[in-house]
């Protein structure tokens, strides 16, 4: 076989592999198309979904505000409501602390003395009332030492318990029977 023959059989197989490459291309493209028309459908999808989760929260928000017999009150100032704290710690620091003491100088007093961290301190000063959390005992007693505060005045409820001497005292002088 000369070497015309060879180039002319190899012209012979690229003449027929050109259709196939023609119509893998094409369905590539298709394949491409349709894909995107795929994700802008699932794109539109995931949007008409949210408008309709929306729509019935705004609902059920509706519904619950018709049912509620009784209007509660509008904030008429805007002001924010406070939060009720469980411990008076951030009051103190905020009211009768002087001015020039700041909260890093007292992170570092209770991390570098008592190894408090700053995150357990930022808990304690901010832990609400109707929180189940309450400060351990010893950290109770840094922060009264370090406030000068008995516990009780770190608290922000007082807590009324009879005192057991004087339960104690009335069962001992009761008669035996």
């Amino acid at each position: 076989m000369n070497l015309d023959d060879q180039i002319k059989q190899l012209t012979d197989l690229i003449a027929k592999l050109v259709p196939t490459i023609d119509r893998f291309v094409d369905t590539q493209k298709t394949t491409n198309l349709e894909i995107s028309k795929m994700r802008t459908s699932n794109i539109r999808l995931a949007n008409a979904i949210e408008k309709l989760a929306n729509n019935a929260e705004h609902e059920e928000f509706i519904t619950k505000t018709k049912n509620e017999s009784v209007a509660k009150p509008i904030n008429q100032t805007n002001q924010k409501i406070r939060p009720i704290y469980k411990y008076k710690l951030k009051e103190i620091i905020e009211t009768e602390l002087p001015k020039s003491m700041k909260m890093s100088s007292i992170e570092k007093i209770l991390a570098n003395e008592y190894g408090i961290s700053q995150n357990e301190f930022y808990r304690d000063r901010v832990t609400l009332y109707e929180s189940n959390y309450s400060i351990p005992g010893d950290r109770l007693i840094v922060y009264s030492k370090l406030f000068d505060r008995s516990i009780e005045e770190l608290m922000n409820r007082s807590v009324k318990v009879k005192p057991l001497v004087n339960n104690l005292d009335s069962t001992i002088k009761s008669p035996l029977r």
